[in-house]
C-alpha cells in the first residue's frame, strides 16, 4: 500500500465494522464520509489516522481509509444538512430518510443527544 509510505508523522490506526451495504459504498468510492457518535473512543481520532473497516457480511474483507477532515455536530440532522448528504448516504433521497437511518442504529438517537455527532471525511487507500 504505497499511500502509507507518504505519511509524514506517526498516526493511529482504528478498527471499525460496517454492514455490507455501507462497506461496499465506501469500497466503490460512493461514500466518502462517516457519521458516528462523538463518544470517548471517537474523541481520540485525528486527521491522517487510519481506519480499517471490516465487512460484517464477509469475514476477512477489509478496506482502509485515511481520515482527512473531522467536524463535530450537535445532531445527525445538523451534520447531514451542513454538507453533501450524498457523501454520507448516496443511496438515500432525503435528509429525513438519512436521519432515520442513523437513528435506527441501537442507542444512536439517545447518545447523539447527549454526546453529539462527529463527521469523518476520508479517502480510501486500500482494500483486502
Amino acid at each position: 500500500m504505497k499511500g502509507l509510505e507518504m505519511c509524514e508523522e506517526p498516526r493511529a490506526c482504528y478498527i471499525g465494522h460496517l454492514d455490507d451495504l455501507y462497506f461496499n459504498l465506501i469500497k466503490n468510492r460512493s461514500k466518502t464520509a462517516e457519521l458516528r457518535i462523538f463518544d470517548e473512543k471517537r474523541r481520540k481520532y485525528k486527521t491522517n489516522d487510519l481506519w480499517i473497516f471490516n465487512n460484517r457480511a464477509c469475514e476477512g474483507e477489509t478496506i482502509t481509509v485515511i481520515i482527512k477532515k473531522i467536524k463535530i455536530y450537535s445532531s445527525f440532522e445538523d451534520a447531514i444538512i451542513d454538507d453533501d448528504k450524498n457523501c454520507l448516504l448516496p443511496n438515500v433521497e432525503t435528509v429525513d430518510e438519512a436521519v432515520e437511518i442513523y437513528n435506527s442504529f441501537p442507542g444512536y438517537k439517545e447518545k447523539s443527544e447527549t454526546e453529539g455527532v462527529v463527521r469523518f471525511d476520508f479517502i480510501l487507500i486500500g482494500e483486502k
